[in-house]
């Protein structure tokens, strides 16, 4: 499957349980989970990730918002390098950020 057509497949099924659970989410008091990943949402963080600059508000907050998402990314194989590659870093952006280190059950 070709990026494009995965990428469209992601936000499918992302469109499908939005609609599906719509009505059971309107009737919660607090505000709807984050439904689907965006890896795109810690773009901020390459450069910290990258050249190990201080991660800016703007990478803590993706960071925050994909935290229950950190150990898909970790087990994908498009991801997977950032995080072996750059494990130091990682460890240091999260502990920056004050977001706790994910234990992945896989």
């Amino acid at each position: 499957m070709t990026t494009t057509k995965a990428s469209a497949a992601m936000w499918a099924v992302c469109f499908v349980v939005a609609t599906a659970t719509a009505p059971v989410l309107a009737r919660a008091e607090a505000p709807p989970p984050q439904l689907c990943c965006n890896p795109l949402q810690l773009i901020p963080c390459l450069s910290s990730l990258v050249i190990g600059s201080t991660p800016t508000s703007r990478c803590c907050g993706g960071l925050n918002l994909e935290q229950r998402c950190l150990c898909g990314y970790m087990s994908n194989p498009l991801l997977k390098t950032y995080y072996t590659g750059y494990f130091t870093r990682v460890v240091q952006m999260l502990a920056h950020c004050q977001i706790p280190y994910p234990i992945c059950l896989n």
